[in-house]
C-alpha cells in the first residue's frame, strides 16, 4: 500500500533481526507479541464501525482500502516471521477471535520473561508443553503455523 518503497522493505528485513539480537546483547529483554485475528472477525469489526454509530469514530479511510488487502498483508506479515522470528528473540502469538484487547496473560508473560536469564530456553521449554502450541493456517505455502503460547 505504498508504506515504503522496495529498497526499504528488503533494508528492513536485513537489519531488523540483526538490530533485535544487539538490544538482546546489551542487556534489553525483548518480547514481541502478534495477536491475530481472522479474516471474518476483523470483517465483522469493520461492519460494527460502518454500521454502529458509537463505534463509526473508529473507522478510517484507510480501513476499506486495506480491507481488500487481506490475503496481501497475512503473505507478507508471514514472511516478516520467517526472518524475525529468531532464537534469541522469538514472536509469542494468540489468536484473539472476539476479544477487543489482548489477553491478561500478557502481562504475566512479561513478568517471567523479565527474570529468565535465558529466553531461548524459556520458548524451548513453553512450547513443549501440551497445548501450548498457537496454530493457524498459513496464508501461503511453507509459510510458518505455529507460535509458543503465553499461559493463559
Amino acid at each position: 500500500m505504498g508504506f515504503c518503497t522496495d529498497a526499504q522493505y528488503q533494508e528492513f528485513m536485513q537489519s531488523c533481526p540483526e538490530f533485535e539480537r544487539m538490544l538482546v546483547r546489551s542487556g534489553i529483554v525483548l518480547i514481541k507479541y502478534w495477536f491475530s485475528v481472522s479474516d471474518a472477525e476483523q470483517e465483522r469489526r469493520f461492519q460494527d464501525r460502518m454500521d454502529k454509530p458509537t463505534k463509526r469514530w473508529k473507522a478510517q479511510p484507510m480501513d476499506l482500502e486495506s480491507r481488500k488487502h487481506w490475503a496481501e498483508y497475512s503473505r507478507a506479515k508471514d514472511d516478516m516471521f520467517a526472518i524475525t522470528d529468531t532464537k534469541q528473540v522469538p514472536w509469542l502469538g494468540r489468536s484473539t477471535p472476539k476479544t477487543r484487547r489482548p489477553p491478561g496473560s500478557t502481562s504475566s508473560t512479561t513478568c517471567s520473561r523479565m527474570g529468565s536469564l535465558s529466553r531461548s530456553d524459556a520458548r524451548a521449554a513453553g512450547a513443549a508443553k501440551a497445548g501450548k502450541v498457537e496454530v493457524r493456517p498459513p496464508a501461503h505455502p511453507g509459510a510458518r503455523t505455529s507460535f509458543p503460547r503465553f499461559n493463559k
